[in-house]
């Protein structure tokens, strides 16, 4: 997959030559390319008349986000077969990521859900967990009578 963010900004005459191309490969209506770049979520898509001016004119000029869209759709799709196709696939990824949108609340109701049963297991056994046995407390800390004695300063 490419990374569009990395492309930097397209010039005019850039994507104005990777679109002729593109369109004598495709020889798609200029509305279809518009409507398909629109239904695959481009923002800033130019209308049909201004595609069909742009591509034909070194006078019509598009915004730079008009030119980000229009190149990222051709990079993504450079032999998107026949527009009704097209159509389809677009509205079934569409379809696809609604419906995924929608179903995430309860997957992740469902994890938050599955990590607070296994949070509540974790502590419950932790509870029940024999305790290890406490040593007495040592008040010499472990050292014999005739050490405490020369650390103190006292003669034995």
């Amino acid at each position: 997959m490419i990374a569009y963010g990395s492309l930097g900004v397209p010039t005019n005459m850039e994507v104005r030559e990777m679109l002729r191309q593109w369109q004598a490969q495709n020889r798609w209506a200029w509305a279809n390319l518009s409507n398909a770049m629109r239904l695959w979520g481009a923002s800033n898509v130019a209308g049909a008349n201004r595609l069909a001016a742009f591509a034909h004119s070194r006078g019509v000029t598009l915004h730079d986000d008009a030119l980000r869209s229009l190149r990222r759709f051709l990079i993504a799709f450079p032999e998107p077969g026949p527009f009704d196709t097209m159509i389809e696939r677009l509205e079934a990824e569409r379809l696809q990521r609604a419906r995924e949108e929608q179903e995430r609340p309860i997957r992740e109701a469902m994890q938050r859900e599955r990590d607070r049963a296994a949070h509540v297991r974790y502590w419950l056994e932790r509870e029940r967990a024999p305790r290890a046995a406490r040593r007495p407390v040592n008040p010499l800390m472990g050292l014999d009578k005739a050490t405490i004695a020369a650390l103190s300063g006292a003669a034995s």
